[in-house]
C-alpha cells in the first residue's frame, strides 16, 4: 500500500487544488450563463481575481436559474452541448494539474523503489491513468464525449439541485480509489464503465469490418527494389515510401530534436559500430537542396547564377521564343552564362543542347489583338529548381548517387532540420565533448538515415491498414462532437467510414473554416457570420405573439359558407431586423406572398387529407395566393440522383445495425406504418420540407420605403407601427374538421427560407489553436468563401472536411493532403498518434488515379486480381464477371497466391534464388 500513498505535502496541495477546482468550475458555469450561452466572448475564468472564491447561495441560485432557462428553451440541445464543451475545456486542465503535482514526485515511495510506478513507467502493465485514478482522482467522466446527462427535472442525480453549477454534479470526480469513492461518484463512474462495455461489444464489428476493408485493398502494396511503392499491376503509388523512405519502426532518432542529437553525440562510438557509414556519407548535398527549396519559397534570385540547376522551357525553333513554338512541360538544364541584360545561356541535360540569350520571361499577345493587359500574358521560360537526388540521379557518375548505395543520399527535409539542430548550443557542446567534428557528426546522422531505410519487399500496405485499423478499436466517441461555437462534425468510426470506406461525395456534416484578418473587428465578424446563416421566416417572428390565428365562419361567394382562417404574423422590430440582417419589411412581405402562403396552403391540404381522407383533388384551400399556386408532380431529386456509393453506404449500415439509418425519421415512419395511396404520396411529397429546395431563396426587388402606416400587398396588409402582416383569409370547406393552425403556420414559417447561401446553414466565429479567429460554417460551398475579400479572410488557409469538394475545387494533390489531415484529426481527438507515413500511403492509394477511390465493394471493381476480388465480398459476382470477360490473374496479389497454395511475393518472396550446381 505504501506505493500508492502521497507525501503529506503533496496530499495537502492536492486537497487545496480540489477545492479550487470546484470553485473555478462553478465560476466557469456562471461566466457561461452570463454570456448568454457563449454568444458573447468569455474571458479566461481561471485568471480572474474571484476564480477560487466559492459562489454565494444567491449567486448559485441565479446561475442555476439562468442555466435552466438556457437548457430548456428552443435551443436547449445546442446550449447543453455548448455548456458541456465549455466546462470540459475549463475543468480538464485542472484535473491534469492535480496529476502533475502528485505523480511521480508526490509519491511517498519514489521511483524506482515504487513497484507500482516501476510497472507503469516500464510499460509492463497499466498506464498513468490507472495510477492517477488510484492515487489522485478519477477526473471528468465522459459519455459519448459529453458530460453526465440531466433528467427532465434538471438534476443529474436526485441528491443534486436542479442545474447545479458545481462540476461535481456533472461527473467531475475528485475522489480516488485509495481513500474511497462516494455513492454519487461511484454511480457516475459506473455509467462511464458501462459505456466502455457497450463500445467493446457493439463497435468491435464496425472497427473490424473497417480494418478488413483496409487490408484487402492495400494488401498488394509493397516496396520495390527501386524504392517505389507499387501495386499488383506494377503501378507506382508512391515514388518514395512515406515521402522519405524511412521504416517507421527505425525512425526513433531521426526527429532532429536537440535532446535526440545530444544522445547521438554521447553514444557515437556504439552507433558507429551498429550503423556503418555508406560511401560519401554527408549531409551537405541534401542540406544544400533544402536551403535551395527555402530560397525558392522566399522568391530569391540567387539560384539563377552560372552553374545553377534550373527548369527551362524548350522551343521547337531553337532560340526563337514565339507563340505556338514552345514545347509542353519543363526540361532540366544548367546555366552556362548570365548576361547583363538579364538573359541566360543554358544547356539542356537530357541531350546537351545549348541555347543562348534565353530571357527569364517572354510576353505573348493574342492573334490580332492590340497590346493590352487583357489581351496579353507573360510566359516564364526559366525558373529555379531543386532536383530530387533520389528520383533524378543528377550526379556526374550515373548510378553512384542512389538510395542505399550512397551516404550522401539523405532526405532533404531531415538534412535541413539536422543542420538547423546542430546550431543549438547544447548540441554543439555535446558534439565537442564527444570529440567529434561537425562533419563527422553529419556523417553519423547520414549513416543512421541509411540504416533506417525501408527494405524492398516490405508489405507496407498491410502495415498501414493495421496501423489505422487497430487504433480505431480504441475509439469511444460515436458520431458528433462540438467544433467551437456550435457546428457538429462527424467523428470516430462513422467519420473513418465516411473518409475511407465510402469516400463520400455528400457528407453528413460538412464544414469549412477560414482565418479572419486581424483588421476585422468583432462587429464585422458578427456581420460575416450572419451573412452565412440561413434565415427562415420563423427566425424573424417575435418570440411572444409572433403568430395569431382567428377562425370564423363566413358567407362566401355564391351564398356558400366557408371556414376562414385569419393569420397575423408579428415580427421583431423592423429596425433590429434591418440592422442585424439587412432585410426590410417589403422584402419579407414579398417572401410571405410568393413562398410562405403557397407552402401553408400545401400543409393545410395535407393535414385535411390526413384527417378526413378522400380524394386530394376535392380538398381546396383558397385565399391569399394559394389560388395561383400550381402543384408540382416532379419526382424527388434525392431519389433520382442517388449514386451507387450512397446505396452501398445505406446497405452496409443496414447490415451492421439491423435498421435503416436515416436522418429523416418521420419520413421513414410514414412509409413504414400502412401503405399510402397515390394522392397521399403526392401530398407528403409537396408538404415535406426535405423535398423542397433547401437553398430556395426569394429573389425579389426590394420595394421603395413607403411612409404610409398601413399598405396593402398582393395578399396581405402591412402594419408598420406593429411590425405585423395580416394575411387575406384562407378559406376551406366548413364540413372539414377545424385545423390547429398555429402549428401549421409554424411549420410553414420554418420551411420558408428568407435568405441563405447555397449548401450553408450557419456561420460562427471560433478561436482555433494556431489559427486564431476563424469563420466556421455548417455546410460547405467554396464559391461563397471565394467571394470574400482578402482584407476580410486569409484564403490561403481555408480548410474543410469535405474531401471531394476540395478535389473538385483545388485538385487531387490538395485532396490527398486533406485525406491524411482528416484521418489524423479523427485520431487526435482520442490522443492517438498515427505515423504520417501510413497516412500518406493511404491518401496516395485513394487518389493516385486522380479520383477519390473508396475502399469498399465499388472500389474493389478496379483491382486487376480476380482472386483478390473474390476473397473480399460477392464471390460469385466477381467470378461470373471474370469468366464472361475471359479475365486472367497474374498471381501478384497475396490473396491469389494463398488461394493457389503459392508463397506470397512479399518479404522474402519478393525475389527468386538461382541455384547453382
Amino acid at each position: 500500500m505504501e506505493d500508492l500513498i502521497l507525501t503529506p505535502e503533496a496530499d495537502k496541495i492536492r486537497r487545496q487544488m480540489v477545492k479550487d477546482a470546484y470553485n473555478i468550475g462553478s465560476r466557469a458555469a456562471k461566466a457561461w450563463a452570463e454570456s448568454d450561452g457563449g454568444k458573447v466572448e468569455i474571458p479566461p475564468v481561471a485568471q480572474s481575481s474571484k476564480a477560487k472564491t466559492p459562489l454565494k447561495p444567491h449567486e448559485k441560485a441565479a446561475v442555476a436559474s439562468k442555466i435552466g432557462a438556457l437548457l430548456s428553451g428552443n435551443d436547449g440541445k445546442e446550449n447543453a452541448a455548448a455548456l458541456d464543451g465549455f466546462m470540459q475545456s475549463q475543468v480538464n486542465p485542472l484535473a491534469s494539474d492535480i496529476i502533475k503535482v502528485c505523480l511521480p514526485n508526490g509519491l511517498a515511495v519514489p521511483f524506482p523503489e515504487n513497484t507500482f510506478g516501476l510497472m507503469v513507467t516500464t510499460g509492463a502493465k497499466g498506464s498513468i491513468v490507472n495510477q492517477s485514478q488510484v492515487s489522485c482522482q478519477l477526473g471528468q467522466q465522459a459519455l459519448e464525449g459529453r458530460r453526465v446527462p440531466r433528467m427532465s427535472s434538471g438534476r443529474t442525480l436526485p441528491s443534486f439541485a436542479p442545474y447545479d453549477p458545481n462540476p461535481r454534479a456533472d461527473g467531475f470526480i475528485t475522489d480516488r480509489f485509495l481513500t474511497g469513492v462516494r455513492p454519487q461518484e461511484y454511480y457516475f463512474h459506473c455509467m462511464a464503465g458501462r459505456e466502455g462495455l457497450v463500445d467493446t461489444a457493439v463497435k468491435t464489428s464496425r472497427s473490424g469490418y473497417l480494418q478488413r476493408c483496409l487490408v484487402k485493398h492495400l494488401e498488394e502494396l509493397k516496396v520495390s527494389y527501386d524504392n517505389t511503392v507499387r501495386d499488383g499491376e506494377g503501378g507506382v503509388v508512391q515514388f518514395l515510401y512515406g515521402e522519405d523512405g524511412i521504416d517507421p519502426t527505425k525512425a526513433a532518432h531521426l526527429d532532429c530534436e536537440s535532446r535526440t542529437f545530444q544522445f547521438l553525440a554521447r553514444n557515437h562510438k556504439s552507433l558507429k559500430i551498429r550503423y556503418p557509414a555508406l560511401p560519401n556519407s554527408t549531409l551537405d548535398l541534401a542540406a544544400e537542396d533544402y536551403r535551395r527549396a527555402k530560397d525558392i519559397e522566399s522568391g530569391s534570385t540567387d539560384l539563377l547564377k552560372k552553374g545553377c540547376l534550373v527548369k527551362a522551357r524548350k522551343s521547337r525553333l531553337g532560340s526563337e521564343w514565339v507563340r505556338g513554338a514552345i514545347c509542353e512541360g519543363w526540361f532540366d538544364a544548367t546555366i552556362t552564362k548570365v548576361h547583363k541584360n538579364g538573359s541566360y545561356d543554358i544547356k539542356y541535360l537530357y541531350n546537351g543542347q545549348e541555347v543562348e540569350n534565353v530571357p527569364r520571361f517572354v510576353e505573348f499577345n493574342y492573334a490580332g489583338a492590340k497590346k493590352t493587359a487583357a489581351a496579353s500574358f507573360e510566359c516564364e521560360l526559366i525558373k529555379p529548381a531543386v532536383f530530387d537526388p533520389i528520383v533524378s540521379d543528377t550526379s556526374r557518375e550515373k548510378g553512384k548517387h542512389r538510395m542505399g548505395s550512397s551516404g550522401a543520399c539523405v532526405s532533404e527535409h531531415i538534412a535541413g532540420l539536422a543542420t538547423k539542430a546542430m546550431e543549438d548550443p547544447k548540441v554543439k557542446t555535446a558534439i565537442t565533448n564527444s570529440g567529434l567534428t561537425r562533419k563527422e557528426f553529419g556523417e553519423l546522422v547520414a549513416a543512421k538515415y541509411g540504416s533506417a531505410l525501408v527494405h524492398p519487399g516490405e508489405a507496407v500496405g498491410s502495415i498501414a491498414a493495421q496501423s489505422i485499423g487497430e487504433p480505431s478499436t480504441q475509439m469511444t466517441l460515436n458520431t458528433f462532437h462540438l467544433a467551437g461555437a456550435g457546428a457538429n462534425v462527424t467523428l470516430g468510426i462513422p467519420r473513418l467510414r465516411e473518409i475511407i470506406m465510402t469516400a463520400s461525395k455528400v457528407l453528413k456534416t460538412p464544414t469549412m473554416s477560414v482565418p479572419l484578418r486581424d483588421s476585422v473587428s468583432e462587429r464585422d465578424a458578427l456581420r460575416l457570420t450572419r451573412s452565412f446563416t440561413r434565415i427562415t421566416l420563423m427566425d424573424l417572428l417575435a418570440s411572444v405573439g409572433g403568430i395569431t390565428v382567428q377562425e370564423k365562419l363566413e358567407l362566401g361567394a355564391g351564398a356558400n359558407w366557408d371556414r376562414c382562417y385569419y393569420v397575423t404574423l408579428k415580427f421583431h422590430p423592423a429596425e433590429r431586423i434591418q440592422e442585424a440582417f439587412g432585410l426590410c419589411l417589403e422584402f419579407i412581405a414579398n417572401v410571405v406572398t410568393t413562398m410562405f402562403i403557397p407552402k401553408l396552403a400545401r400543409i393545410m391540404k395535407a393535414e385535411m387529407k390526413r384527417s378526413v381522407g378522400g380524394d386530394s383533388a376535392s380538398i381546396q384551400v383558397t385565399g391569399g395566393s394559394a389560388s395561383d399556386f400550381i402543384e408540382s408532380d416532379k419526382p424527388s431529386k434525392s431519389k433520382k440522383n442517388k449514386s451507387k456509393e450512397d446505396e452501398y453506404d445505406d446497405e452496409v449500415a443496414d447490415e451492421e445495425d439491423g435498421v435503416a439509418g436515416s436522418r429523416f425519421g418521420h419520413k421513414k415512419e410514414m412509409t413504414s406504418y400502412g401503405d399510402m395511396d397515390d394522392d397521399e404520396k403526392n401530398i407528403a411529397k409537396q408538404s415535406s420540407p426535405d423535398d423542397s429546395d433547401e437553398d430556395e431563396v426569394a429573389m425579389v426587388t426590394e420595394a421603395e420605403e413607403s411612409d404610409d402606416e398601413e399598405s396593402t400587398g398582393n395578399a396581405l396588409k402591412i402594419s408598420r407601427s406593429k411590425n405585423s402582416f395580416k394575411l387575406d383569409p384562407l378559406r376551406v370547406d366548413p364540413a372539414t374538421c377545424p385545423l390547429l393552425m398555429v402549428g401549421l403556420v409554424e411549420r410553414a414559417a420554418e420551411d420558408t427560407v428568407v435568405r441563405a447561401r447555397p449548401s450553408i446553414n450557419e456561420g460562427f466565429v471560433n478561436k482555433e489553436e494556431g489559427r486564431g479567429r476563424c469563420l466556421q460554417t455548417a455546410g460547405c460551398n467554396f464559391e461563397e468563401i471565394w467571394q470574400l475579400s482578402d482584407e476580410e479572410v486569409d484564403h490561403t488557409k481555408l480548410v474543410s472536411n469535405h474531401i471531394w469538394g476540395i478535389r473538385c475545387a483545388y485538385g487531387v494533390e490538395a485532396a490527398r493532403m486533406s485525406i491524411a489531415d482528416q484521418i489524423r484529426g479523427v485520431f487526435a481527438v482520442y490522443g492517438i498518434s498515427v505515423d504520417p507515413r501510413h497516412l500518406s500511403l493511404i491518401a496516395d492509394f485513394m487518389t493516385y488515379d486522380g479520383e477519390y477511390k473508396p475502399m469498399n465493394r465499388i472500389g474493389m471493381t478496379d483491382v486487376s486480381s480476380t482472386f483478390l476480388q473474390m476473397s473480399y465480398e460477392s464471390t460469385s459476382v466477381f467470378m461470373v464477371d471474370a469468366a464472361l470477360h475471359k479475365r486472367n490473374d497474374d498471381m501478384n496479389s497475396p490473396s491469389a497466391n494463398i488461394v493457389m497454395g503459392n508463397p506470397i511475393r512479399h518479404g522474402t518472396g519478393a525475389f527468386e534464388c538461382i541455384a547453382t550446381s
